[in-house]
């Protein structure tokens, strides 16, 4: 129903922009729309701390969510069925793990400055338009991600992550799956991934430079948080604060 209201309002307001771009109703439609947007994730975020997670269930939250994320870039995601059997969710959550749905639309290199329009409060040289960094890994579909707020395997190098990710089938995040995964918790968990300290490795950068990144709080509140990105110079450098999540791909016919 609150879907379906938000798309009306969307109506009259493109109706209004064009007929009347100064139109005395378009401030409290704006404001209407703000508000049912916060409204539909907030119940997205109860729904799903409070129900089965069932690929048919899973893939209904995470339609409203895309709903609401690719509005704000003014792109429609139609999210397929979630990939994982209801006994693989079930693995994975007492794994640590949580299911997450990103776009083929939002997963390329090329389209961070889109994502940046997604979550705009974020501030990050990844999400502007002449950003030379690239994703090493294709990640899109339905993923899986290591839940919780610190990265794991702190003080390992990417060369050992990576050997071992790989006998696991799985992978370093890219940029683009970071973000999301970490736009998700914060979402159901009011936290942001690596937002105390720790730095994850990402599967992005340029060639001979990989990256870690993490979400900074430079503000004092979560909802103001930015990306973080700094540089690592080796595949076998290794730190006290530097480990990396993994992510499980979308399963391949």
């Amino acid at each position: 129903m609150a879907i379906e209201v938000r798309r009306e309002i969307i109506r009259q307001l493109s109706r209004l922009k064009e007929s009347d771009p100064n139109h005395s109703a378009l401030p409290f439609l704006k404001k209407s729309l703000a508000e049912y947007d916060d409204f539909i994730l907030d119940s997205c975020a109860r729904r799903y701390r409070s129900t089965t997670h069932d690929p048919e269930n899973l893939t209904d939250i995470w339609q409203s969510i895309w709903e609401i994320w690719g509005g704000r870039a003014g792109i429609i995601v139609n999210v397929s069925l979630c990939d994982r059997s209801q006994q693989e969710i079930s693995k994975l959550e007492a794994e640590g793990r949580r299911v997450f749905y990103l776009p083929a639309s939002l997963s390329a290199d090329s389209d961070r400055p889109l994502l940046g329009k997604v979550f705009g409060e974020l501030v990050s040289s990844a999400f502007t338009a002449w950003s030379a960094f690239k994703n090493f890994e294709e990640e899109s579909g339905w993923l899986d991600v290591e839940w919780q707020n610190e990265t794991p395997y702190i003080g390992t190098t990417e060369d050992y992550l990576i050997k071992q990710f790989k006998q696991k089938g799985r992978v370093l995040p890219t940029i683009n799956a970071f973000v999301v995964g970490a736009e998700f918790k914060y979402l159901i968990d009011g936290e942001y991934f690596d937002e105390t300290g720790t730095w994850c490795r990402v599967a992005s950068g340029y060639p001979d430079r990989r990256f870690s990144a993490a979400y900074r709080n430079h503000y004092g509140y979560s909802s103001t948080a930015q990306l973080g990105l700094i540089p690592l110079w080796s595949l076998k450098h290794s730190s006290i604060i530097v480990g990396g999540r993994s992510v499980g791909l979308t399963k391949r016919d």
